[in-house]
């Protein structure tokens, strides 16, 4: 495996810069004692033994400095050695008449981080002489830490307890002591931000510290330093669980909360139930309560299609002031008989409003009638029931193909597939500053948790140049970007990491599973799918069984690169995927386009059938000479197989489902129908082809060129009769005189299948396929946990 890193010269000035500072700190507390200033009252013994435990405490802070930045804790503790007898020879200094030399028997640093019970210590064994004095064989052993443990979090504020030492409280650090983590989400960086009041500190070392703004109360990280420099960073949580639901959801009431006209649109409302002003969410809520010798009445939802559904997601806030068991009831319509499936009045008068959910997955509601109804029953006077905002949805289960998908987490939280976020239900997470080597990833498959593989890569220029595989003794940082494979069988995944400098890499991280590369022959191989580059020109030749299909890459004005591709064979025998990138170079330019430049991305996941791609233009201001673009199909996919194969590309989408066309022509931004997101090639017993897919944001990019062109430009170009696909973002019209800089990007995949699963196929009348993957990815859920 290709595996090279090595320490930023930005890590290696900040360790310079906590050198020089730490030294000056140092020497300056030591020489300002006043334990120096009065010999007549410490002996020279207790007077060196305090200058050594001083020592001692400014070298666990340099180390956890440099631990910090750099992740290496093995070049800390190098570090930190140096350090520390440095400082032993300024003590030797401080009094050259007492002839002191000490020998150092035994030191030991150690640090466990980024937990709720996080410290930092130090042991130190010396042995010393005095011999100005008459002194010899003086043994001393001395020992350091700072404990903190975060107790809680409540209403906006952190409760931490400090100790130091012998488990002795700490209680005189200030609010520039304590740093919070806090993301810029503009700068792509964490930043240490201080409280902005001085905390209250107890007697038992707890401190209550106001939360800076912005930083999040679920989940942070603070440091805590102490008058020693002793560092700390200990977090509120140690894991974040992603759950991913694979069900996509349709909405049928989308938080109603009265506002309109009463009763809403297709609601009905009978016998003492109004909009009244006492709400959960804006000015009206549903109300009823007695009037004369009106006592029961139902508000009733309108009827919900859910003859589709494989579960029922009902969602409402609801207040009951006054009324008891049987009285509130929820009911739900099975097309026959209205069952009650909550009583509301039990157990919650007086309360205020109280959030309902459910999920509903008995069979007997998924019918084409079904209705929602909140039944008043006997209500007495002075008895008051409130409903609002109210949400369902169902869920409908779509045959998903048991194929791998990569799932790529940047340091801000967001999850990418295809170069495209995927839908959070919440606020993501941003990956904390962490060393490399401390992270893991478990997954929950088929109810069964495991550690699985994974790895950490290193990008630049935001993600759109790869780099290579992190330094496992470098922190995460806005270059890095964790990659893990998923498919349907996977509904949680929990990123961890332990915080114990002593930590190594597990082996998930580093270990090659899959892949049988051979880059000196230019052949990768997963273990289903195999590529070979050409050595000319940027052209890809797939293969999975008896299929092969050859992919063109970066056509423009009829131009290829036909020059040695020098292909970049950055990951090659990776964890979880191969990539390789290049640059197109079209020796002698390109005809009527100038002032651009071409990059190139495959990779290549693990136990896949296909490949992706990253296909980058960057046009730059050519205002001197206007670039006239009459063709530019960044991906065209071919087969030179002797086989008939018949075309099927989606053409727009009904519902959950695609509309698919058995045409082999232009598939562009007609009127209403853009959705063109994929297209396959397959012989008539529909067991082998190949096929390109790519999600909604690429499939919006085809047609990025339409307004220069005045027109229609963009399309798929599908030929069954010529065995092609052509992703071509012009093709039908020309663009002219196009003179400004555009930075543009395309992803996508490409598919091969031989009996395995194609892009798309229909199965007892319902279709599936990996168009699944593009059109509906898991929607994902995270929580902070430990």
């Amino acid at each position: 495996m290709n595996r090279k890193g090595q320490f930023s010269i930005i890590a290696a000035l900040l360790v310079a810069v906590i050198l020089i500072a730490t030294v000056i700190v140092t020497y300056s507390a030591i020489r300002s004692s006043p334990v120096s200033d009065m010999p007549q009252v410490l002996s020279a013994i207790d007077e060196t033994n305090f200058a050594l435990k001083q020592v001692l405490g400014f070298t666990i802070g340099y180390y956890g400095s440099v631990l910090q930045v750099t992740g290496n804790a093995t070049y800390a503790k190098m570090l930190a050695e140096n350090y520390l007898h440095s400082g032993l020879a300024n003590i030797a200094n401080m009094h050259p008449d007492w002839g002191t030399s000490f020998k150092v028997n035994r030191m030991s640093l150690q640090a466990r981080w980024y937990e709720k019970a996080s410290y930092s210590m130090g042991d130190l064994e010396v042995s010393y002489n005095l011999t100005g004095l008459g002194i010899y064989g003086i043994s001393y052993g001395v020992t350091c830490k700072l404990n903190v443990n975060i107790i809680g979090t409540a209403n906006g504020r952190a409760y931490l307890r400090i100790t130091k030492d012998e488990n002795e409280s700490l209680i005189n650090l200030g609010k520039s002591n304590f740093k919070f983590y806090k993301y810029n989400y503009e700068r792509s960086s964490w930043e240490h931000v201080n409280p902005a009041i001085e905390p209250t500190a107890l007697s038992d070392g707890t401190y209550i510290i106001d939360l800076p703004a912005g930083v999040d109360p679920d989940s942070y990280m603070v440091q805590v330093e102490d008058q020693r420099g002793i560092i700390v960073v200990a977090s509120s949580h140690t894991r974040y669980a992603y759950t991913f639901d694979w069900n996509p959801k349709i909405t049928l009431i989308d938080r109603e909360s009265f506002e309109g006209s009463w009763p809403p649109s297709g609601w009905s409302a009978n016998n003492g139930w109004v909009n009244a002003n006492v709400t959960y969410n804006g000015t009206f809520s549903a109300s009823f309560s007695k009037k004369g010798n009106i006592a029961s009445g139902n508000l009733t939802t309108p009827v919900l299609n859910c003859s589709d559904a494989s579960a029922i997601l009902i969602e409402f806030w609801y207040r009951n002031d006054g009324c008891s068991s049987g009285e509130f009831l929820l009911q739900c319509y099975d097309g026959n008989t209205w069952r009650t499936i909550a009583d509301l009045g039990a157990n919650s008068s007086g309360q205020g409003w109280l959030r309902y959910y459910q999920k509903l997955t008995d069979s007997r509601y998924f019918k084409s009638n079904f209705k929602i109804q909140w039944s008043a029953v006997d209500v007495e006077k002075d008895e008051y029931i409130y409903v609002d905002y109210v949400s369902v949805k169902k869920e409908i289960s779509l045959l998903i193909p048991n194929e791998p998908m990569v799932v790529e987490l940047l340091q801000n939280g967001t999850m990418r597939w295809l170069g495209q976020k995927l839908q959070f239900t919440m606020q993501a997470k941003p990956v904390p500053p962490i060393p490399v080597k401390s992270i893991r990833v478990n997954q929950t498959i088929n109810g069964v948790n495991r550690e699985v593989p994974f790895q950490i890569e290193d990008w630049a220029s935001d993600y759109k140049i790869p780099l290579g595989l992190a330094n496992n003794m470098s922190v995460f940082s806005n270059r890095h970007m964790l990659v893990f494979l998923v498919n349907r069988d996977v509904s949680k995944v929990t990123i961890w990491w332990d915080g114990r400098d002593t930590a190594v890499q597990t082996r998930y991280a580093y270990t090659n599973f899959y892949f049988n590369d051979n880059p000196s022959n230019r052949i990768l191989r997963n273990g289903r799918l195999t590529l070979q580059w050409s050595s000319s020109g940027f052209t890809i030749t797939s293969t999975v069984g008896g299929m092969t299909a050859i992919a063109d890459l970066m056509r423009i004005n009829t131009r290829y690169d036909d020059t040695d591709p020098e292909w970049a064979y950055t990951i090659y025998n990776g964890v979880v995927r191969d990539i390789i990138h290049g640059e197109p170079e079209y020796s002698g330019g390109v005809t009527d386009c100038y002032n651009f430049y071409a990059h190139v991305v495959i990779t290549l996941p693990a136990n896949t059938t296909y490949y992706t791609y990253q296909l980058r233009l960057i046009f730059l201001e050519s205002a001197d000479k206007p670039r006239t673009i009459t063709d530019l199909c960044p991906i065209r996919i071919r087969t030179t197989a002797g086989v008939t194969l018949s075309a099927l590309t989606e053409n727009g989408t009904l519902g959950l489902y695609p509309r698919v066309s058995a045409a082999g022509t232009l598939f562009y931004n007609m009127s209403g129908v853009w959705q063109h997101r994929w297209s396959q090639l397959l012989n008539s017993s529909l067991t082998r082809g190949f096929g390109i897919m790519f999600p909604r944001d690429s499939n919006v990019k085809l047609y990025y060129f339409d307004s220069m062109a005045g027109g229609n430009t963009g399309c798929l170009n599908v030929s069954d009769s010529r065995k092609l696909i052509e992703f071509s973002p012009v093709k039908r019209l020309r663009v002219s005189g196009f003179t400004s800089s555009l930075d543009i990007c395309w992803y996508g995949a490409v598919v091969v299948f031989d009996n395995t699963p194609p892009i798309y196929r229909v199965v007892n009348g319902v279709p599936t396929g990996l168009w699944v993957l593009v059109a509906h990815p898991p929607i994902v859920s995270v929580v902070a946990e430990g």
